[in-house]
């Protein structure tokens, strides 16, 4: 695989991320106006006093932010750095002469 084509992995694992963090239990808490409590006991299967249909796109919710979060894995740096026998430092310095500031290692 090309340095090229790992770090378009690697800035597709990232907004991944983002993603998911966009459905973490503080911003589905937000978003449905429950506290992160509810949510945690939907999350666990716990009763609470939340009508079906909202339990189930909660739930919903929270599947995809887990399926989310595991793609990206599969695409963080250490990952994919490994799997291709390239050092961090050559990854970042790709990432750099590609304009992307904001890297996480």
């Amino acid at each position: 695989m090309s340095l090229q084509e790992i770090c378009t992995l690697y800035l597709k694992g990232r907004k991944l991320r983002k993603q998911a963090i966009e459905l973490s239990g503080r911003n589905l808490a937000n978003k449905f106006g429950r506290s992160e409590k509810t949510i945690a006991k939907i999350a666990n299967g716990m009763p609470c006093n939340v009508p079906d249909d909202e339990r189930r796109l909660i739930l919903a919710c929270i599947s995809e932010r887990d399926r989310l979060k595991s793609k990206a894995s599969e695409l963080s740096l250490n990952r994919l750095c490994k799997q291709n026998g390239v050092s961090h430092h050559t990854v970042l310095q790709q990432l750099e002469r590609m304009g992307e500031r904001e890297v996480a290692a």
